[in-house]
């Protein structure tokens, strides 16, 4: 994948001011939801390493336009038909659930 194709998957440009982690809530429940569906996305589109990472933390701060998961679901399918990789509704919707609880596990809360 070429740089400018994951400027334009990503959609954020990330430099130094970005948030740390604490601040961007990463230890959330929601957070960590949103970084495991982010990384199992982002090995779809073909991305590795640091463009991952990137990738994964960009889902994350999507998460933060509205209220509820469309912002999430919204950025997830508009990836992926730039990419041309096809992946039905409900399969982001199963694995943005399986992500929940997995959150929920390795955070150890009952949320």
């Amino acid at each position: 994948m070429t740089q400018a194709t994951l400027k334009r998957v990503i959609h954020v440009e990330f430099a130094p001011e970005v948030r740390s982690a604490k601040e961007d809530g990463l230890t959330s429940v929601r957070a960590r939801r949103n970084l495991l569906v982010g990384h199992w996305a982002g090995g779809l589109l073909g991305l590795r390493d640091e463009a991952l990472a990137h990738y994964a933390h960009a889902l994350h701060i999507s998460d933060h336009v509205t209220t509820g998961d469309g912002d999430v679901i919204a950025k997830l399918k508009q990836d992926f038909e730039q990419n041309s990789v096809v992946v039905e509704h409900d399969e982001i919707l199963r694995v943005l659930r399986d992500g929940h609880r997995q959150a929920l596990r390795e955070t150890s809360c009952t949320e």
